[in-house]
């Protein structure tokens, strides 16, 4: 749409609402006339009313001139933009990033030829640092605000470099007067932080709060002191960033906390107690839960930082604390992973118990299964490895049924990947295990017999639910086939004899065949007359494949008598009971 259009609609707006206030001051003339001789008010209110009119194009053209001369002088929106960006902001930055250059290599420079002697440089850099804050009060005054912030960031970095400097190198201070003075300036920009609602500020100064008693702690191994100033600065963040919607300022107090921790660790964690480092890494993990989960919930809660923060401070921490239980007790380091896990879940109990559920619920569910089964993963095997993953799968299963609500159907997922794995694990890892203990009393047929409960009993617990019946029947089958499969695996590790084997394996399927058999005329149910049918065409197959070729001549007998008599009693039923069978589907 050219510029001659827009100009046009314009003039037909404005013509609108000169036409429409006319007709309104009419009315209230019209209203006053009832109190006052009719002929001389309707005179009045139609010439008033006339006088607009005429005088309505002649107002259009007048409002309609410095319109189009302002709507000429508008330049373009985004390259205004990009100009004060780029010349505003980004390159005043820029400049404070090159004179702190310039000045770190004139103190060099100094520092490499004597200039200044040692007292001079810790004097030099605290007044280079308190004018940089004089430098922003000015500006912050005229009305700067792009600049301000920057230079009362930079003006305390240029502080704790210059007090790390008077502490490490040239020993003016001991460690408790340089604590106090990096707190003092901690603290001072926090407050100036808080007051401006300045994330740069806050930026510039905690970049040097960080780097500063890195550098003090180094060579003596005061680890005590590095943690001490480090929980300090962090509870002068979240003090800081209350109600506050800052995005770059919490990753980077995260991403320092966990960087400085494992680079402290390894080198200096041999040298440690194993209660500083592992409460500073909890303490980290629950700092960030804590804030946004429950502080800043409503500021944090669209945000894809949050996100990050809360599923980075579980899984960092879980690293973390199986590390450092790793270098003290060995044996103990998944249970590192373990306690990260039911720290997920106790957070997600607490969570939904004040908030309610949202995102961030499935986020907590996802995290704590991930770390629970792989603490288990990591260490466990056979036996125990399986007892694991089906109590894993039935707790999760037990949650879903307890919780109605639609949006935990992320239980139903990661439950449905648990009873997965153990089917699997069951299947092919405890049956390929070669026990030769005593049939049926050893820990392969423990696990069979303890899975095969656990599916009927939610088989059950889904019917009672009117569950959907794809579920209903999946537990169902799956608990027949479980239980089927153990008594088979049982039969393969205590028979030696491959006739007599083979015979065995007849022997499940037709008890199998002939309790849903029976159990379906009885009950009048189809689906298991059905599961009944299917064992004994398992059977007549198995026969046909397998016996006729393979086994002796006195158990292909005892095999052939077997499946015939089955099979005719099979007959025999379904012709008693024919009315029965098709009254019922």
């Amino acid at each position: 749409m050219n510029s001659e259009d827009i100009s046009q609609l314009k003039k037909r707006i404005l013509s609108l609402e000169i036409e429409l206030s006319s007709i309104k001051k009419s009315l209230e003339g019209l209203e006053v006339s009832a109190f006052s001789s009719k002929s001389n008010s309707q005179a009045s209110a139609l010439e008033t009313t006339t006088k607009k009119k005429i005088s309505a194009d002649d107002l259009i053209q007048e409002r309609l001139v410095p319109i189009q001369e302002q709507a000429e002088k508008i330049p373009s929106f985004a390259w205004d933009q990009w100009e004060f960006l780029l010349g505003g902001n980004w390159i005043a930055k820029i400049g404070i990033l090159a004179m702190l250059l310039a000045f770190g290599w004139f103190m060099d420079l100094a520092f490499r030829y004597e200039w200044i002697g040692d007292s001079g440089k810790i004097f030099f850099g605290l007044f280079a640092g308190f004018l940089f804050f004089y430098g922003g009060f000015y500006y912050s005054k005229q009305n700067y605000r792009i600049l301000t912030p920057a230079l009362i960031g930079s003006g305390g970095t240029i502080l704790y470099i210059t007090i790390f400097t008077a502490y490490r190198f040239y020993h003016f201070f001991y460690i408790t007067e340089t604590f106090f003075y990096l707190t003092m300036i901690n603290i001072l920009l926090v407050f100036l932080a808080k007051i401006a609602r300045s994330e740069v500020i806050y930026f510039f100064g905690y970049i040097g709060a960080v780097l500063s008693p890195v550098m003090v702690s180094t060579g003596e191994n005061s680890y005590q002191f590095l943690f001490i100033y480090l929980t300090l600065c962090n509870l002068l963040f979240l003090y800081a960033s209350r109600n506050q919607k800052w995005l770059w300022a919490p990753l980077l107090v995260f991403l320092s906390n966990w960087i400085v921790l494992g680079v402290w660790m390894s080198e200096s964690l041999t040298k440690s107690s194993f209660w500083a480092p592992f409460l500073y890494t909890n303490f980290i993990c629950f700092l960030f839960l804590f804030r946004e989960l429950f502080l800043e919930v409503n500021l944090s809660k669209d945000t894809i930082q949050s996100k990050i923060l809360v599923v980075g401070s579980l899984f960092l921490a879980a690293i973390y604390a199986s590390m450092i239980l790793n270098n003290f007790y060995p044996s103990f380091s998944p249970h590192g992973i373990l306690f990260m896990g039911f720290v997920a879940v106790f957070t997600l109990d607490r969570f939904q118990k004040k908030q309610g559920i949202d995102w961030n619920s499935p986020i907590l569910i996802y995290v704590a299964s991930a770390l629970v089964m792989f603490s288990l993963l990591r260490e466990m095997e056979r036996s125990w490895l399986s007892l694991a993953l089906l109590s894993l799968g039935s707790i999760y299963t037990l949650g879903f049924i307890k919780i109605s609500s639609e949006k935990n159907n992320h239980i139903k997922i990661i439950a449905s990947v648990l009873w997965i794995l153990t089917l699997l694990r069951v299947i092919f890892f405890n049956g390929l295990e070669d026990e030769t203990s005593k049939l049926i009393l050893n820990s392969r047929f423990l696990i069979y017999l303890l899975t095969t409960i656990s599916l009927s009993y939610f088989f059950f617990q889904f019917k009672k639910r009117n569950s959907d019946r794809n579920t209903i029947l999946i537990f169902g089958i799956a608990a027949i086939a479980i239980s089927a499969l153990g008594f088979l695996w049982e039969i393969r590790y205590s028979i030696n004899e491959v006739y007599w084997r083979s015979l065995a394996y007849s022997a499940v399927f037709v008890i199998y065949s002939a309790a849903f058999l029976i159990l379906g005329f009885l009950r009048s149910s189809a689906i298991l007359r059905r599961i009944g049918v299917v064992f004994a065409l398992i059977i007549l197959l198995k026969f046909i494949i397998f016996d006729v070729w393979a086994l002796s001549l006195l158990t292909k007998i005892i095999a052939g008598f077997s499946i015939g008599l089955l099979l005719v009693v099979l007959g025999l039923f379904y012709e008693k009971f024919k009315e029965k069978v098709l009254g019922n589907n």
